[in-house]
């Protein structure tokens, strides 16, 4: 998911009484809900690499420890630091901060940094961009498909209870509302949000709006505990919608005698009621519209895709070492291949991101020799 997404569930996740169990506590599991994005820095080394490096070892089964013992530690050592500060500021201060809050506990930052920490695979695993979620042990995917990579969903339920907490001051209010706009513009702006959700989104936030600045607004603790409930079961009816959505795919295509090998479920952006649903039937991708509780019956929304041939040209891209990266995060492979006045252009795509007009995401294109070397690679 989107980092907003996972900071807001990590700061609403400390609103829901976590935060009284020590100081620095909704610090601490805001960073803890990012910190598996870290594997960000390999795009340093470049596209291929940043590839070839998101969402594995920092977002599997051994991060899962190492990276809350670190942050409890390093958080730990801050809190303590800071508390030493302030005993030695004037006596004003220290008379201050003797109310200020719960004192810091590691055991406590250590549960409440892996929390966060585990909530960020769990999330990312719900999309169908996937996770590899027993890295180092094993390079295996594991994919969701229940929600879009970003929801307004999240970023309503997950944000309600953190502006009810941290909106009380005039600086505080102003960046909710910066950020509360740009939410908007994001949501409402794009053709592909249907009209019923950029209008479920507005009523939802003015909602909020409204509910903060009357005389007073909601209990931040009480709030939060109703909005994780409602994103469980938000996020379990869609996991359902899912299931019934390949159900109601593979029935389609034994009525039509289309023996599918593969059936790819592809959450859409702004629309919880429907997928799109991936099948690939011999050397070639059928791309179905799905409605997932009830409405008509899945419907073809495009000719069918093909695969292509793993020639000897095809072979050669996808062993390039330049290609590594985007190889990894192949699930729907499409090959394309085009005689040059060098050799051949092979152009190697995920039907996920390539069946969207104009896309260039998951695209890969490697240029050949007429001996299949490889003179050059663009992603």
């Amino acid at each position: 998911m989107d980092p907003l997404a996972h900071t807001l569930v990590g700061a609403t996740l400390a609103e829901t009484g976590l935060k009284q169990k020590t100081a620095w506590a909704t610090v601490t599991m805001m960073i803890a809900a990012n910190l598996p994005d870290i594997d960000g820095l390999c795009l340093i080394g470049g596209h291929d690499a940043g590839l070839a490096g998101r969402r594995g070892i920092t977002h599997g089964v051994l991060a899962w420890v190492v990276l809350p013992l670190m942050l409890a530690t390093l958080m730990h050592a801050l809190a303590k630091r800071s508390a030493r500060r302030k005993a030695a500021g004037p006596p004003r201060v220290k008379a201050q901060n003797t109310q200020e809050g719960p004192p810091v506990s590691f055991a406590w930052l250590l549960m409440l940094s892996a929390i966060g920490v585990w909530s960020h695979p769990l999330l990312d695993w719900m999309n169908s961009y996937g996770v590899r979620l027993l890295m180092p042990f094993s390079p295996t995917w594991f994919y969701g498909d229940a929600l879009f990579i970003i929801d307004p969903i999240l970023w309503l339920f997950g944000g309600a209870a953190v502006v009810f907490a941290y909106g009380r001051t005039k600086v505080s209010a102003a960046l909710w509302i910066v950020l509360l706009l740009v939410a908007t513009a994001i949501v409402i702006v794009p053709s592909l949000t249907p009209p019923t959700s950029k209008m479920f989104w507005c009523l939802g936030a003015g909602l909020v709006v409204y509910l903060r600045i009357r005389g007073k607004p909601p209990s931040s603790l009480i709030t939060a505990r109703l909005c994780v409930f409602v994103l469980v079961m938000y996020i379990g009816t869609m996991l359902v919608g899912t299931a019934n959505a390949r159900t109601r795919a593979a029935a389609w295509l034994a009525q039509h005698n289309l023996a599918a090998s593969q059936i790819v479920v592809v959450p859409l952006a702004a629309r919880p009621f429907a997928r799109e649903v991936i099948a690939r039937v011999g050397q070639t991708y059928h791309v179905l519209s799905v409605p997932v509780f009830g409405g008509g019956p899945p419907q073809a929304v495009a000719p069918p895709l093909p695969v292509g041939e793993k020639t000897p040209a095809v072979e050669a891209a996808l062993a390039a070492p330049q290609a590594q990266g985007a190889v990894k995060w192949l699930r729907l492979a499409a090959y394309e291949e085009k005689a040059t006045s060098e050799g051949v252009l092979v152009t190697i795509s995920d039907v996920r991101y390539s069946r969207i007009k104009n896309s260039r995401i998951g695209r890969t294109q490697v240029w050949l020799d007429h001996n299949l070397k490889v003179l050059a690679v663009q992603h």
